[in-house]
């Protein structure tokens, strides 16, 4: 019957992955790939995401329609509780439950993560006890951690796709790492990480000669992957399928460096790599640096078309309610700590579009940065 339970949970979990995709997903998971991941949760549930039998796991729905499961990955208890509606007013802690029913684990994509930190003052509070959080979906900027950790709540960063059935990679923490100073833990804390055990290969390749890169934090590939837990194709997409599949490997279509210590962190989405003037310039990186000022509640940047430069970067950036910025002064603050020709040419500030699970939704932003010219 538990069995029955997970493989309906999966299910459900798939479609959620699916419905997170920016543009929809139609890749075929298999058996396999369930029996390979439920096997997975039996033996390392509790080593993985430092759960302990005497921790009250619990899952909830989430405001805003986010859905959230305590305990890692997948429900690994009894009890949940679930939250039905929507809040009025800005998202806070109280809106989760998480001291009410003294939660010790839940995960959320990092969209999630920015509504607890960013939350008005007057509606924050330190946790009552410490909350393990899983989070993924999308590279998270490392202030994001900072901002969290000062609420009471543990960050693990996993990665993982629709296609690979979940994580394949966690940012597991060394203790070698707690005597760092706090800047430079975060900026760990923000990389992919090493593969799962169930995962037989996750590595960053060149993929024109499928050669694994250097391990010096520099040397851009592409992270590929293959075992039982990579799907078995896309759905009536038999050309996509063997594109994706070349070299005996799922091609991710995300760019990457793998650090000495064979951390890998991801650079950014190819389709997203800003090529101004030859130069490739990582999209994320920029959105790190603005999500560092203290008016940006979310920043994404996208390319804009420029007759000189070929493409240019251009920043989305939707600020924290009663905190104004300018385009000159988030520039600025872009140019303490970027090269030149990395700075936005041009900062918009607006909503940001997203999926229904808060994925922030750039191909409509590069259509806008297409229209301001």
């Amino acid at each position: 019957m538990d069995r029955l339970k997970n493989i309906i949970f999966y299910f459900f979990f798939i479609l959620i992955l699916a419905c997170s995709s920016e543009e929809g997903n139609n890749s075929v998971n298999d058996h396999d790939d369930i029996a390979m991941f439920d096997n997975f949760q039996e033996s390392f549930k509790f080593e993985a995401i430092s759960i302990s039998p005497e921790d009250e796991v619990i899952a909830n729905k989430a405001p805003k329609g986010m859905v959230f499961v305590k305990g890692g990955c997948f429900v690994l208890g009894n009890n949940y509780a679930q939250v039905d509606e929507a809040p009025e007013h800005e998202v806070c802690v109280d809106d989760f439950y998480l001291d009410k029913y003294e939660v010790t684990h839940f995960g959320g994509a990092p969209i999630v993560l920015n509504m607890l930190a960013n939350a008005p003052k007057d509606q924050q509070k330190k946790l009552k006890r410490k909350v393990n959080v899983l989070t993924a979906g999308a590279p998270p900027p490392s202030i994001i951690f900072e901002k969290m950790d000062s609420l009471g709540f543990e960050v693990m960063h996993v990665y993982g796709l629709t296609e690979t059935y979940g994580h394949i990679l966690q940012c597991a923490w060394n203790d070698e790492w707690n005597s760092l100073e706090k800047n430079k833990k975060n900026e760990i804390k923000a990389r992919q990480g090493v593969r799962y055990p169930n995962t037989e290969g996750a590595v960053v390749m060149d993929p024109k000669t499928m050669k694994p890169v250097p391990n010096d934090g520099k040397t851009m590939g592409e992270i590929m992957i293959r075992g039982n837990v990579v799907m078995k194709g896309y759905y009536k997409d038999k050309e996509a399928t063997e594109k994706s599949m070349a070299g005996g490997w799922f091609h991710s279509g995300d760019l990457a460096v793998t650090n000495p210590d064979g951390y890998i962190k991801i650079q950014d989405r190819s389709k997203d790599i800003i090529i101004s003037g030859g130069e490739n310039i990582s999209s994320i990186e920029i959105e790190n640096t603005i999500a560092k000022h203290p008016s940006v509640s979310l920043a994404a940047v996208v390319a804009k078309p420029d007759e000189k430069w070929g493409e240019t970067p251009c920043a989305f950036v939707e600020l924290i309610k009663d905190k104004p910025a300018t385009e000159k002064e988030i520039i600025d603050f872009c140019r303490e700590t970027l090269a030149g020709f990395k700075l936005p040419k041009k900062v918009v500030f607006c909503d940001l579009p997203k999926t229904s699970t808060g994925k922030i939704q750039k191909f409509e932003l590069r259509k806008k940065a297409k229209e301001l010219n």
